[in-house]
Protein backbone atom coordinates (compact mmCIF):
# COMPACT_ATOMS: atom_id res chain seq x y z
CA UNK A 1 0.00 0.00 0.00
CA UNK A 2 1.37 3.17 -1.02
CA UNK A 3 -0.03 6.25 0.09
CA UNK A 4 0.43 8.85 2.47
CA UNK A 5 0.36 7.19 5.96
CA UNK A 6 2.53 4.33 4.48
CA UNK A 7 4.95 6.39 2.50
CA UNK A 8 6.35 7.91 5.52
CA UNK A 9 6.16 4.77 7.88
CA UNK A 10 9.96 3.57 7.15
CA UNK A 11 10.62 4.06 10.93
CA UNK A 12 8.02 2.20 12.18
CA UNK A 13 8.63 -0.16 9.62
CA UNK A 14 12.26 -1.19 10.49
CA UNK A 15 11.73 -0.92 14.33
CA UNK A 16 8.96 -3.86 13.47
CA UNK A 17 11.40 -5.68 11.18
CA UNK A 18 14.10 -5.76 13.53
CA UNK A 19 11.51 -6.59 16.70
CA UNK A 20 10.60 -9.54 14.94
CA UNK A 21 13.60 -10.86 14.21
CA UNK A 22 15.24 -10.50 17.78
CA UNK A 23 11.64 -12.56 18.95
CA UNK A 24 12.93 -15.14 16.42
CA UNK A 25 9.03 -14.01 15.05
CA UNK A 26 9.26 -15.46 11.54
CA UNK A 27 5.70 -14.92 11.43
CA UNK A 28 5.28 -10.81 9.66
CA UNK A 29 3.28 -11.36 6.70
CA UNK A 30 2.18 -8.05 4.55
CA UNK A 31 -1.22 -8.15 6.24
CA UNK A 32 -0.11 -8.08 10.07
CA UNK A 33 2.61 -5.79 8.73
CA UNK A 34 0.14 -3.03 8.25
CA UNK A 35 -2.03 -3.64 11.15
CA UNK A 36 1.38 -3.22 13.03
CA UNK A 37 2.56 -0.32 11.03
CA UNK A 38 -1.07 1.37 12.16
CA UNK A 39 -1.25 0.76 15.51
CA UNK A 40 2.21 2.02 15.79
CA UNK A 41 1.58 5.04 14.23
CA UNK A 42 -1.78 5.64 16.25
CA UNK A 43 0.35 4.89 19.15
CA UNK A 44 2.95 7.74 18.04
CA UNK A 45 0.08 10.17 17.09
CA UNK A 46 -1.11 9.84 20.37
CA UNK A 47 2.02 11.10 22.24
CA UNK A 48 2.66 13.54 20.03
CA UNK A 49 5.10 12.07 17.61
CA UNK A 50 5.79 13.73 14.72
CA UNK A 51 5.60 12.13 11.05
CA UNK A 52 9.32 11.59 10.54
CA UNK A 53 10.68 9.95 13.89
CA UNK A 54 14.78 10.66 14.39
CA UNK A 55 16.75 7.82 16.21
CA UNK A 56 16.29 8.78 19.95
CA UNK A 57 12.45 8.81 19.46
CA UNK A 58 12.99 5.48 17.74
CA UNK A 59 14.52 4.11 20.33
CA UNK A 60 12.18 5.83 22.85
CA UNK A 61 9.02 4.45 20.98
CA UNK A 62 10.86 0.95 20.96
CA UNK A 63 10.79 1.22 24.41
CA UNK A 64 7.72 2.39 25.50
CA UNK A 65 4.96 0.59 23.18
CA UNK A 66 7.21 -2.25 21.75
CA UNK A 67 8.76 -2.93 25.27
CA UNK A 68 12.21 -3.13 23.54
CA UNK A 69 14.60 -1.76 26.49
CA UNK A 70 18.12 -2.44 24.88
CA UNK A 71 18.29 0.07 22.16
CA UNK A 72 21.33 1.86 22.15
CA UNK A 73 22.17 4.80 19.73
CA UNK A 74 25.73 5.20 18.52
CA UNK A 75 27.09 8.31 17.28
CA UNK A 76 29.66 9.43 14.45
CA UNK A 77 29.31 5.47 13.60
CA UNK A 78 31.64 4.16 10.93
CA UNK A 79 31.65 1.49 8.70
CA UNK A 80 33.69 -0.60 11.06
CA UNK A 81 31.36 0.22 13.97
CA UNK A 82 28.21 -1.24 11.99
CA UNK A 83 29.92 -4.77 10.58
CA UNK A 84 31.05 -5.44 14.67
CA UNK A 85 27.11 -4.68 14.78
CA UNK A 86 26.35 -7.34 12.23
CA UNK A 87 28.82 -9.76 12.94
CA UNK A 88 27.84 -10.11 16.81
CA UNK A 89 24.44 -10.85 14.76
CA UNK A 90 22.50 -7.43 15.88
CA UNK A 91 20.80 -5.74 12.91
CA UNK A 92 21.37 -2.10 12.96
CA UNK A 93 18.73 0.29 11.80
CA UNK A 94 20.34 3.77 10.10
CA UNK A 95 18.84 6.89 9.26
CA UNK A 96 19.33 8.07 5.72
CA UNK A 97 18.98 11.23 3.80
CA UNK A 98 16.75 9.43 1.09
CA UNK A 99 17.80 11.83 -1.76
CA UNK A 100 21.63 10.34 -1.61
CA UNK A 101 20.90 7.15 -1.17
CA UNK A 102 21.31 5.59 -4.81
CA UNK A 103 18.22 3.09 -5.04
CA UNK A 104 17.24 3.15 -8.85
CA UNK A 105 13.48 1.72 -7.12
CA UNK A 106 12.38 4.91 -5.01
CA UNK A 107 10.02 7.14 -7.01
CA UNK A 108 11.38 11.25 -7.24
CA UNK A 109 14.46 10.38 -6.72
CA UNK A 110 13.37 9.38 -2.80
CA UNK A 111 12.25 10.47 -0.21
CA UNK A 112 14.19 13.69 2.14
CA UNK A 113 14.41 11.33 5.53
CA UNK A 114 14.55 7.36 5.57
CA UNK A 115 15.18 4.51 7.32
CA UNK A 116 16.73 1.34 6.35
CA UNK A 117 17.72 -2.13 8.07
CA UNK A 118 21.29 -3.16 7.62
CA UNK A 119 21.19 -7.17 7.80
CA UNK A 120 24.53 -8.12 6.76
CA UNK A 121 27.25 -7.50 4.86
CA UNK A 122 30.07 -8.83 2.20
CA UNK A 123 32.72 -8.07 0.50
CA UNK A 124 31.47 -4.93 -1.46
CA UNK A 125 27.86 -4.07 0.00
CA UNK A 126 25.76 -3.48 3.04
CA UNK A 127 22.64 -5.96 2.30
CA UNK A 128 19.36 -4.00 3.77
CA UNK A 129 15.83 -4.32 4.32
CA UNK A 130 14.61 -1.30 2.48
CA UNK A 131 11.09 -0.40 3.22
CA UNK A 132 10.88 2.38 0.80
CA UNK A 133 10.70 0.40 -2.22
CA UNK A 134 8.80 -3.52 -3.08
CA UNK A 135 11.95 -4.46 -3.79
CA UNK A 136 13.67 -3.28 -0.18
CA UNK A 137 14.23 -6.90 0.63
CA UNK A 138 17.82 -7.84 0.21
CA UNK A 139 18.46 -4.32 -1.23
CA UNK A 140 21.92 -3.63 -1.75
CA UNK A 141 24.18 -0.73 -0.93
CA UNK A 142 27.83 -0.50 -1.61
CA UNK A 143 29.61 0.53 1.90
CA UNK A 144 30.83 3.95 0.88
CA UNK A 145 27.02 4.91 -0.35
CA UNK A 146 25.04 3.89 2.22
CA UNK A 147 27.70 5.19 4.91
CA UNK A 148 27.60 8.85 2.67
CA UNK A 149 23.42 8.90 3.27
CA UNK A 150 23.79 8.08 7.02
CA UNK A 151 22.10 11.28 8.79
CA UNK A 152 19.32 11.41 11.33
CA UNK A 153 16.61 13.82 11.08
CA UNK A 154 18.27 16.65 12.90
CA UNK A 155 14.56 18.78 12.63
CA UNK A 156 14.78 18.23 9.12
CA UNK A 157 18.63 19.51 7.81
CA UNK A 158 19.32 15.98 7.26
CA UNK A 159 21.87 16.62 5.39
CA UNK A 160 23.95 18.24 8.51
CA UNK A 161 22.19 15.29 10.62
CA UNK A 162 24.82 12.74 12.70
CA UNK A 163 26.28 9.26 11.50
CA UNK A 164 24.40 7.17 13.87
CA UNK A 165 22.36 4.55 14.39
CA UNK A 166 20.29 2.18 16.82
CA UNK A 167 21.21 -1.05 17.68
CA UNK A 168 19.20 -3.50 20.23
CA UNK A 169 21.75 -5.63 22.59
Amino acid sequence: IWDPLHEDACEEVSLIMVEHFLKKDNNLTPASGDVEIRKMIQYEEKNGYDISIYLEQLNQIAKDYSGMPTGRIKSNATIDDIKRELDAGRPVIVPAAGKVLPNPNFKDGGPLYHMVVVKGYDKNDFITNDPGTRKGEGFRYTFEDLYYAIHDWNNGDVLNGQKSYLVFD
